[in-house]
């Protein structure tokens, strides 16, 4: 019962079974293939040759035997068994060139086939990659599904420099509010040791961190906080800032600005 168990789940795993469609197709591939040639192309390719039929291209190579005719007599005197005549009565000896012609032609086209839906299916997930991501859908009205938003990673590269500094704030859309940026690094949270304090309970103790870096961008890290940082619609972790960005901490709308 043991070998009937272990055949089982190995017939019935996946790339045995995926191998079993594959090899059903290339057999029914390969017959559409044959009649291409067979049925399609060799008879037009025969008629200009003279012959209706391209595999009966031949030659009789049996005359090669009247060359050592008188060897093999003479063998035959010895023995007693072979005769001049019997070598005229052999079989006659073919070199089969149109069938193997046929074949290379098989080949060619079958790999031509193969070649083209390979660069099909590179092409299909060419664009498949290249189809840019949906926008990120709009808060809702009650805040966030925290667990549902995905969160970003900071990338160095993606930070625009502009031509010339300006000044960097922070604005409390809803409490109605401005916070300008010094440069060094400014904290935000809900206690009142915080450089830009947020009076909302949803809000953490120590909620984020904005600095500027060496290169002049601005970066926004999430310290750690309850229910996350959000800019444009994504969680974060570490991000560059860009003008009018949408900051969301807890419940309440921030906005950085350069001006």
């Amino acid at each position: 019962m043991a070998f009937f168990k272990e055949f089982k789940e190995f017939a019935l795993k996946g790339n045995v079974m995926d191998m079993a469609v594959g090899v059903i197709i290339g057999g029914a591939f390969g017959k559409i293939v044959s009649s291409l040639v067979n049925d399609i192309l060799m008879p037009p390719i025969g008629a200009l040759l003279g012959n209706t039929d391209f595999s009966q291209l031949r030659l009789d190579i049996s005359k090669m035997r009247d060359v050592t005719s008188s060897a093999v007599h003479s063998v035959g005197n010895i023995v007693g068994d072979v005769t001049p005549e019997a070598v005229q009565a052999a079989e006659p000896i073919w070199w089969n060139y149109g069938a193997f012609i046929q074949q290379c032609v098989d080949f060619t086209i079958l790999a031509l086939c193969v070649f083209l839906m390979v660069k099909l299916m590179n092409r299909l997930m060419r664009k498949k990659e290249e189809t840019p991501a949906p926008a990120p859908a709009p808060a809702p009205a009650g805040g966030y599904d925290y667990q549902a938003v995905p969160v970003d990673e900071y990338v160095e590269d993606d930070y625009y420099e502009d031509d010339e500094p300006r000044q960097a704030y922070i604005y409390d859309i809803t409490n109605d509010r401005a916070f300008t940026l010094p440069g060094q690094a400014e904290t935000i949270g809900r206690e009142s040791k915080n450089d830009i304090v947020i009076p909302d309970i949803n809000v953490s103790r120590v909620h984020a961190e904005i600095r500027q870096d060496e290169s002049g961008a601005w970066i926004l890290t999430d310290l750690g906080s309850t229910n996350g940082t959000f800019v444009n619609g994504r969680q974060i972790k570490s991000t560059a800032l860009h003008d009018a960005d949408r900051i969301i901490v807890g419940t309440t709308n921030l906005e950085f600005q350069l001006i």
